[in-house]
């Protein structure tokens, strides 16, 4: 991974390597990977992929994976605010 080379802490670094879909992932794994990571990480590369949810969105309203990724995300993103 190229992280290395971005000068980020310790949380960031995690969050985009949640956020860095794997070779032969599937767009709904690496969806839900995000949805359930744990910790600081994984709240703010759920509000990352929200953003770029909502961009890809705005931009095309048929993005049907997109609009099933945004509901699994917000919904871990709430409950993961009120734990």
């Amino acid at each position: 991974m190229a992280t290395d080379r971005i000068e980020a802490g310790g949380v960031e670094r995690e969050a985009i390597g949640i956020l860095t879909r794997g070779r032969g992932e599937t767009f709904e794994a690496h969806a839900l990977r995000i949805a359930y990571a744990k910790g600081e990480a994984g709240r703010l590369a759920r509000e990352v992929k929200l953003a770029d949810i909502e961009d890809h969105i705005a931009h095309d309203h048929t993005t049907r994976p997109y609009q099933w990724a945004r509901t699994h995300i917000a919904n871990r993103q709430s409950l993961q605010s009120v734990a």
